[in-house]
């Protein structure tokens, strides 16, 4: 009986982790750590702005929750073709299904540019620090791909 309630919890704490990093956004996390704001702090310096812009950014967000799940298949069907599947492989698998994906390349630019339009030009991120910025959330993207597909690839 312990062995089983001890199952239960386990199976019930991975599930919870997998719904977690489901809601997990890299552009949440991006605005917070490369601009200084949070989610709605972004939203009220955008509304004052142009109301246009924060429906953009979200929509952007939106797109990689769903683009995501994309890659993260790809990278599944692709792990399951070489069982067993070392940190190599993943690595790997990462670098050829995610970083050149046009769409999440495409979404990380667009939203660094869609949140800098929010802001003063005094709080704007220089060119170095735009360029930057992009490709840490590019790689954030990925980062949680890997580790969601490496979960769901353990838990199949």
């Amino acid at each position: 009986m312990k062995y089983f309630i001890f199952i239960l919890v386990s199976i019930t704490v991975s599930s919870e982790c997998v719904v977690a990093l489901k809601f997990i956004n890299p552009v949440v996390s991006v605005a917070k750590d490369k601009f200084g704001y949070s989610w709605d702090e972004l939203k009220v310096k955008c509304d004052s702005k142009d109301v246009s812009f924060f429906p953009e950014i979200e929509n952007l967000r939106d797109q990689y929750d769903l683009k995501s799940a994309g890659v993260k298949d790809e990278v599944l069907i692709e792990a399951n073709k070489s069982r067993p599947t070392t940190d190599k492989k993943w690595n790997k698998l990462i670098s050829q299904n995610c970083f050149p994906n046009h769409d999440l390349t495409s979404v990380s630019q667009d939203a660094i540019d869609k949140i800098q339009l929010c802001l003063n030009k005094q709080n704007q991120l220089s060119e170095k620090e735009t360029v930057n910025a992009k490709r840490e959330l590019l790689e954030r993207f990925c980062s949680i791909i890997k580790t969601w597909s490496k979960f769901e690839y353990m838990n199949q």
